[in-house]
């Protein structure tokens, strides 16, 4: 008898989203205010502090600070809950713990200082009996201008694959030849990220990322190139390059404002998402506790590619302000290390380079942000395997085939309070690739261009069932091939993932998932080896609860 290996971890996840939907709902709180940069592995933000309001200008300061420097306070007001408005006593508990890790005052120090100043002289009263124990600390500290901070993601789960080009004996999609393994067994596994940051003015930030992970050869993982559903990737699916369990400097590189309104982002390492502005989506912010990778990317996954390499960016943006205009420029080539100018290097040919331009509009609940992007041969710009196939590509045999030309539009809403209206994310890419050279064909016709489109809308609810717990739903198609040589193809596809986010503690969430991809493969959903059909099909279900940790 042949036992099924996905059947239980499915029905458990299930079980688990339904269990966690039946509690009762709190509806009461104000929308979370996102975090215009971006970044990955903050574990302190002033939107997790519950009741001090985003019009507010103090807010406004203190989050800049917080997020600088990482000040939690111990008064017990730092919970994911969202947002809302804090007592001054509280404010000033957040202000005096952000001091001690200024190497100077600013005027927004000051400015703070004297709004609280009957607060602080409060505070540091109850507080005199503890200098000679924070001393003591202060003295074994790394640095006083450096912190480490760690996230942790562990995804527990499954996916079931379903369709007429399965093979059931062989576990396989297809048979024989060309057929690929189905990775439907139930697994555990990890990503550690490790962040150092260090600061030399109080205003720039060096950022150094250690990570670690083992998720390559799972349904999460696309390790080894034969995952038959690359899109049930997840945000934490990675695995160091020389294999699992190997820590790596995963990013480097320093940011720093030039004044008031520009800033620049450089290093040796850097992501896509290091050198923007603004991130144009509230749903999923890379690097977060985030679930399918293909909603990590507002939506386009040509435009926010994500890439990382050797680049940098330029910002342009009124740092006094959380709304209004900003735009930016960056420019990130995956193998601008190498010397040989036919393997890589920066601006040739085999440079696998993204160059974007952003402008963005960001209101008090709302933002718009436009985006252009070309993408050279070699930049994996994710999708369905059709597209991934097609797309240009680097190979020894061609010296430069092709690029891809992207347009994206994306944004966000939020209501004013939270409750049964959710937070909405939207984002949409236009694609063109021209291609020279192309060693592929297409219907008898030599490949020379391509059109395709994404696209993904996103909901959040705050606050849902308990306070500081979150509902995610997104729904969207992967980037999908539209037209080959001026030909329309059938790439369509869908999918969609709904979780319920429990914040256990300031430290822990836990967050059980399910999601679904209609047909990830694409045009390339016919197996070899498998008999014709008139309505060929391949389907992924999974299934999994996420564990965050974050210290």
């Amino acid at each position: 008898m042949r036992i099924e290996p996905h059947t239980a971890p499915l029905q458990l996840g299930a079980a688990a989203l339904i269990c966690a939907l039946t509690a009762a709902w709190t509806p009461q709180g104000q929308a979370r205010i996102p975090q215009d940069r971006g970044q990955a592995g903050e574990v302190v933000t002033i939107s997790q502090f519950s009741d001090l309001r985003p019009t507010d200008w103090a807010y406004q300061a203190l989050q800049s600070l917080l997020e600088r420097y990482g000040c939690v306070s111990g008064t017990g007001v730092s919970t994911f809950n969202g947002t809302g408005s804090i007592t001054r006593f509280e404010a000033a508990a957040l202000l005096n713990s952000c001091m001690g890790r200024i190497g100077e005052t600013t005027d927004v120090l000051k400015a703070l200082s004297q709004e609280l100043a009957k607060e602080l002289a409060i505070l540091r009263g109850r507080t005199d009996g503890l200098e000679a124990r924070v001393g003591e600390l202060e003295a074994t500290r790394f640095s006083p201008t450096t912190r480490m901070n760690m996230l942790t993601r562990s995804a527990l789960g499954a996916v079931q694959y379903g369709g007429n080009q399965i093979n059931s004996a062989s576990n396989t999609w297809g048979q024989g030849t060309g057929s690929l393994p189905l990775r439907n067994a139930f697994t555990f596994n990890y990503d550690i990220m490790m962040f150092v940051d260090t600061s030399t003015t109080g205003k720039d930030l060096l950022r150094t990322i250690l990570r670690m992970a083992n998720f390559g050869s799972s349904a999460f993982g696309i390790a080894g190139g034969n995952n038959p559903a690359p899109l049930t990737q997840l945000d934490e699916g990675f695995e160091d390059p020389n294999g699992p369990n190997i820590v790596g400097i995963n990013r480097l590189f320093y940011r720093t404002p030039i004044n008031r309104y520009l800033s620049v982002a450089v290093g040796p390492r850097i992501r896509q998402n290091d050198a923007l502005a603004v991130w144009p989506t509230i749903y999923a912010r890379p690097g977060s506790e985030l679930l399918l990778k293909i909603f990590t990317q507002a939506g386009s996954t040509s435009a926010y590619s994500l890439l990382i390499g050797p680049g940098g960016g330029l910002m342009l943006k009124d740092s006094t302000k959380t709304t209004g205009w900003s735009a930016g420029v960056n420019y990130i080539a995956t193998n601008g290390e190498k010397g040989n100018a036919a393997l890589g290097g920066m601006g040739t040919a085999g440079s696998a380079a993204t160059a974007m331009a952003q402008l963005s509009y960001t209101g008090k609940r709302w933002n718009l942000s436009l985006a252009a992007a070309q993408n050279g041969a070699g930049v994996r710009q994710d999708g369905t395997s059709y597209w991934r196939t097609l797309q240009p590509q680097l190979s020894s045999s061609v010296t430069n085939n092709g690029s891809t030309q992207t347009l994206s539009i994306a944004g966000y809403w939020q209501p004013l309070n939270t409750g049964l209206i959710p937070t909405v994310s939207a984002g949409f890419g236009y694609n063109q690739a021209n291609l020279n050279n192309s060693p592929v064909s297409v219907n008898q016709q030599q490949l020379q261009n391509l059109k395709s489109a994404g696209w993904m809308t996103g909901f959040t609810w705050d606050n849902a069932f308990q306070k500081g717990n979150q509902i995610g739903f997104a729904l969207g198609q992967p980037t999908f091939v539209t037209a080959v040589n001026g030909q329309a193809a059938n790439d369509g596809n869908y999918v969609f993932e709904l979780y319920y986010k429990i914040q256990a503690t300031n430290a822990l969430s836990v967050t059980p998932t399910l999601f679904y991809l209609s047909r990830p493969r694409g045009e390339e959903t016919v197996a070899p080896g498998i008999p014709s059909t008139a309505s060929p099909s391949f389907d992924a279900l999974g299934a999994l609860v996420e564990l965050t940790f974050k210290i």
